[in-house]
């Protein structure tokens, strides 16, 4: 923090030239190709074999599925309880908690920090973590249960390297429902405005305390990543348990055929040095205005990332489905609206847009970068 606000001081103090000549210097060493963010895979840990128990509606609280939405998109939630309806039965006694992730910057008064020149290149950290609002929590499991977690990764710009003290979890949705089926991690990263659904433990030990924490994770080079504490979970008492997961939680229809990808637009990740910082960029300009997209008309988007740093690539009012990364082709797992495009990588969305014409947008969502350019408008139009 204070070698933070000590350069931003000392570069206020100095020339547009020399301003120009410290921000080449940060571009150039952002400059860094980096491979996608692979979790590592665990052997699949057995929960407790049951038969469901009857769908309870009041155990079920669909508000949750907000989360996985724009505020203005609440027409979408019936289609997002459908993708779940499958499994309600067998999660209807599962303990279910929301945690949403931020982060709070401040200054040497503990009051709310302004903004730094180097936010408006790397963005906003907070040297505050926060799960709802709280710093350091105390969460508890029961020994033997399974529980529900949605999380949301609401910071401006930092990446969450989620780590349950290098315990397994499974991971079970994402920021559009359900994924096709459940994939066992030690470690899950969350890009700003990522959305998660995982299923958490059981765990035998009883009074274990598990560190909810993030792992190191390099955006950039010019962020020294380090290892931060956002809570504890404790092992409590033993209770009861009755969880039942199906193999395969959705069934995710691809878009795009399998074999080679050919992208029906490109969107390129850029930046540019101005005498007040950076301009972050969408095909060479701030705020790019974009080609009209086609209802029910198959969109295939290359994210090609020209920059230094990763950026999480956010589209509102659709959901895609990735079905490329770096040229190779994948099979997509889930709907989202959120993917981190690494530097110098490429990711390829494709989706279609239902019949809801008018302005929409996409945008990289660390903010600063957002509110300094990085984002684009298009209009849905009915053909």
């Amino acid at each position: 923090m204070t070698v933070a606000h000590s350069t931003a001081r000392t570069i206020g103090a100095r020339s547009g030239g020399f301003v120009l000549s410290i921000l080449l210097a940060m571009f150039v060493a952002g400059c860094a190709i980096r491979k996608p963010y692979v979790p590592p895979a665990t052997a699949p840990v057995a929960l407790t074999e049951a038969t469901a128990p009857a769908f309870n509606e009041q155990a079920y609280d669909p508000r949750w599925w907000r989360l996985f939405q724009d505020p203005v998109l609440e027409e979408l939630e019936g289609s997002a309880l459908a993708a779940n309806y499958d499994i309600r039965a067998a999660v209807a006694r599962v303990e279910q908690a929301r945690a949403i992730f931020d982060d709070v910057k401040l200054d040497r008064k503990g009051q709310i920090a302004g903004t730094a020149l180097f936010d408006r290149h790397s963005g906003r950290e907070g040297q505050v973590t926060l799960i709802n609002g709280r710093t350091q929590p105390e969460l508890d499991i029961a020994a033997g249960q399974t529980e529900r977690w949605r999380i949301v990764n609401a910071c401006s710009s930092r990446y969450v390297r989620l780590s349950l003290g290098g315990r397994p979890f499974r991971v079970i949705g994402a920021d559009g429902g359900l994924r096709a089926a459940a994939e066992t991690v030690t470690e899950m990263l969350l890009a700003p405005a990522d959305r998660v659904e995982l299923a958490v433990g059981p765990f035998e030990d009883e009074g274990a305390e598990i560190a909810i924490e993030s792992l190191p994770y390099r955006r950039s080079l010019m962020k020294v990543p380090r290892r931060m504490s956002w809570g504890t979970l404790r092992v409590g008492r033993r209770a009861p348990s009755v969880v039942s997961m199906p193999a395969e939680l959705a069934t995710i229809e691809p878009l795009v055929p399998a074999g080679p990808v050919t992208a029906t637009r490109t969107v390129r990740l850029g930046a540019k040095m101005t005498l007040h910082g950076h301009d972050w960029l969408i095909n060479g300009e701030t705020h790019h205005q974009d080609a009209p997209v086609k209802v029910g008309e198959l969109q295939v988007w290359d994210i090609v990332n020209e920059t230094g740093l990763d950026h999480p690539f956010h589209l509102h009012g659709f959901f895609f489905q990735v079905v490329a990364v770096d040229g190779v082709p994948t099979v997509p797992r889930a709907w989202e609206d959120t993917v981190n495009v690494v530097a110098k990588g490429r990711v390829t969305i494709a989706f279609r847009a239902d019949d809801r014409p008018g302005p929409w947008m996409y945008h990289c969502h660390i903010l600063e970068h957002h509110a300094a350019g990085m984002m684009g408008h298009f209009n849905v139009v009915r053909v």
